[in-house]
């Protein structure tokens, strides 16, 4: 009995000072080891020291199987982490790709719009050329190219031009660009806020433009032109202070 209590003893004796230093997995594998080989000692040996000796024999090698577990452990962990660390690496690169992909994309369609909007400023403004070109000469065949830059002339306030430009649209032997004549002329003369020479003008075109009435009527129509020109100046930034 003695002697099972002293094996007993030296078994925790030495399952303890083998596992100390050990890790927990190799504390676990080096216990077990040493239990292992204490009952192989006494089974084959049949004494004391031969069971103490398997015990220590059995811890040692439960030890280094348990650290060589621990060792693969680690390595898996170390593993895994670098594989975690390496497929967030390919997502991190797939995303930076995809997003310099749609970078490129929406540059090209920027690019492509700004050629559309080129086009379609191009056209509008060949189409307004020809606009302007088709409504000059519509102008010019109404009341006469002289009297159209002499309206052109007032516009700009420069009504000195504009005087003597009318003055040469009204010696031409045409009666519509006479009776246009006598409209620019009032309309300079106004505009000058020349009321007393206007109201000559006044009374010829009461007696030459059949749409005119009175000298009353012929002011009315002179004063709504010259607003309306006053109002395309401004909107233009136009001055007529010199």
């Amino acid at each position: 009995m003695r002697n099972r209590s002293i094996v007993i003893f030296v078994l925790i004796t030495v399952v303890v000072s083998a596992t100390v230093s050990a890790g927990q997995r190799a504390k676990r594998r080096a216990g077990k080891g040493a239990a292992m080989g204490a009952i192989w000692g006494l089974v084959i040996g049949g004494s004391v020291e031969s069971a103490a000796r398997h015990a220590a024999a059995g811890a040692a090698m439960g030890a280094a199987s348990g650290a060589i577990d621990d060792s693969y452990a680690k390595k898996d962990a170390k593993r895994a982490a670098q594989a975690q660390a390496e497929e967030e690496a390919r997502r991190a690169e797939a995303e930076r790709q995809a997003l310099e992909v749609e970078r490129a994309r929406l540059e090209a369609e920027k690019r492509r719009l700004e050629e559309q909007m080129a086009v379609v400023e191009a056209q509008e403004a060949q189409a307004a050329g020809t606009d302007e070109a088709a409504i000059e000469a519509e102008w010019i065949e109404a009341i006469g190219e002289d009297n159209w830059n002499g309206l052109i002339a007032l516009v700009e306030c420069n009504h000195q031009r504009a005087h003597l430009l009318v003055q040469a649209g009204a010696t031409l032997d045409n009666e519509e660009y006479q009776l246009a004549s006598l409209w620019l002329e009032a309309m300079v003369l106004v505009d000058q806020k020349k009321h007393e020479e206007a109201a000559a003008y006044f009374e010829r075109l009461a007696a030459g433009d059949p749409e005119i009435d009175t000298e009353q009527q012929a002011s009315i129509e002179v004063d709504k032109a010259i607003l309306e020109i006053r109002d395309y100046r401004r909107e233009e930034g136009i001055s007529c202070s010199r």
